[in-house]
């Protein structure tokens, strides 16, 4: 049975619904609210319509906009991207224009406007009726569709040569696994050798550091080691969209070797 430890998310890094304040992570409570309201304005006809439009079993939608210091969406840098359904394009239009003031980012930040994406991928159900959100797993066999996101993504040290942004996240996975392993020690009093599979589910901040959001798998000791470990990566450039510093969501696999 798979175990997990959750971990705090630093409020005052991103702009966040005021309901989503108290939860552990509000970025991530205030990316749910967003698709679930966004969710709610799919009617049958314009389903029907985006079905007619497209020759796959899934349709996009891809949402970003600026939220100033005093937590308002600035209509002016808002992009919606949905199939180019003009009628959805509308109501997600009039959504966000009608949302109250987020709660902003920490007064002591240099940059306290914040930049927030939110990409859903709706896949037709086996029996075709009807559609479900794609999880992470099923979201990654799908790569070719328009979406929005970072300018640039974050970048580990020393992996600032790297060519294309797909180079600089792979340098950046292996940069984080690499000193995870370095860093971590085999608890004490471990009776059985072998692989140790986990997941990390973590927030590159806007600081540079590593907020854990979940660590999936083995025992509760190596989660705790590789949360110790995981607090000695260092520093990572954050990314950024239109000069504005941007947390990142980042799935980790890491598998440990016990001898």
């Amino acid at each position: 049975m798979a175990s997990c430890i959750a971990m705090a998310q630093k409020l005052g890094e991103q702009a966040v619904f005021a309901e989503c304040k108290n939860e552990k992570l509000p970025s991530k409570c205030t990316d749910e609210k967003i698709t679930d309201d966004i969710t709610a304005l799919l009617t049958g006809d314009i389903i029907n319509e985006i079905e007619k439009s497209i020759s796959r079993k899934y349709f996009t939608i891809s949402v970003e906009f600026i939220s100033d210091e005093n937590g308002k969406i600035i209509p002016s840098e808002t992009g919606i991207i949905c199939e180019g359904n003009a009628a959805l394009k509308n109501s997600i239009k009039n959504y966000l224009n009608n949302l109250p003031p987020f709660i902003p980012k920490d007064s002591k930040l240099d940059i306290r406007k914040s930049y927030t994406v939110v990409n859903i991928i709706y896949v037709q159900n086996t029996d075709n009726q009807n559609y479900h959100i794609a999880g992470y797993n099923e979201s990654k066999t799908i790569n070719n569709y328009q979406r929005f996101g970072p300018g640039t993504v974050p970048v580990y040290p020393g992996c600032e040569k790297a060519a294309t942004n797909k180079e600089k996240m792979a340098c950046l996975a292996a940069g984080i696994t690499q000193s995870i392993a370095k860093n971590y020690v085999i608890p004490n009093n471990v009776a059985d050798a072998g692989q140790d599979k986990m997941h990390i589910s973590m927030i590159i901040a806007i600081d540079g550091k590593l907020r854990i959001e979940e660590i999936a798998g083995s025992s509760l000791p190596f989660r705790n080691e590789v949360y110790r470990a995981i607090k000695r990566v260092p520093r990572i450039k954050p990314a950024e969209e239109k000069g504005i510093p941007f947390a990142v969501q980042l799935y980790l696999p890491l598998t440990l070797t016990v001898k």
